[in-house]
């Protein structure tokens, strides 16, 4: 049995929640990179994991996606997708810490977007941490690389359960020295959904 569709209140109840939690890790990367950061969350969409198959086109160029699951007992997974020019601009800009201990462009893309991709998951598990009263822990991430469409139809294939819903923000991250952006997505069981929904309306 599927998952009930949202309301509009439910939804823009989660959509707040996400927002706040992506908008927190402005803190950890200007500690981590020692710059002033802004960052900001748009174009919200949910829907059930098969709803997202047909959102973007068969081809076009290589992207990477950077994925977590919560703890087992906390049904909740991401999905990071950047596209190649943002992956440029921050492995070119962020990456400099990293030049003198990593050898391929390819592993210190993986180090430069885990490291992006960690903020962003923790900055918002947090929000959850505070509301539950107890922690909420990743697995490390795990990369994936191709067409946007074969990232999606990879992850939430491998995902899918009738009751799983999708949230899918995209967010614009810049600083002084760049300008990127990803989509952030994020995989709920619906049960677990219901009790955030209490919590935040």
């Amino acid at each position: 049995m599927a998952s009930p569709k949202l309301t509009p209140q439910e939804q823009k109840a989660l959509e707040d929640l996400i927002g706040s939690g992506i908008e927190n890790s402005i803190q950890a990367m200007a500690k981590l990179y020692r710059e002033n950061w802004s960052i900001s969350s748009s174009s919200f969409r949910g829907g059930a994991p098969q709803d997202f198959y047909s959102t973007f086109k068969d081809g076009g160029e290589e992207e990477a996606g950077v994925y977590f699951s919560v703890q087992q007992d906390v049904p909740i997974s991401f999905l990071i997708i950047f596209p190649r020019n943002s992956i440029q601009s921050l492995v070119d800009t962020l990456g400099k810490k990293h030049k003198a201990s990593l050898g391929t462009p390819l592993k210190m893309e993986e180090v430069v977007l885990g490291e992006v991709g960690n903020i962003l998951v923790n900055s918002f598990l947090g929000k959850l941490s505070d509301s539950f009263a107890r922690p909420f822990l990743t697995s490390t991430p795990h990369f994936v690389r191709g067409p946007k469409r074969t990232l999606l139809d990879a992850t939430l294939t491998s995902l899918e359960k009738p009751k799983d819903q999708v949230l899918m923000a995209h967010v614009h991250m810049f600083s002084d020295r760049l300008s990127a952006d990803c989509d952030f997505l994020s995989i709920f069981n619906s049960e677990f959904i219901q009790k955030l929904i209490k919590t935040y309306l």
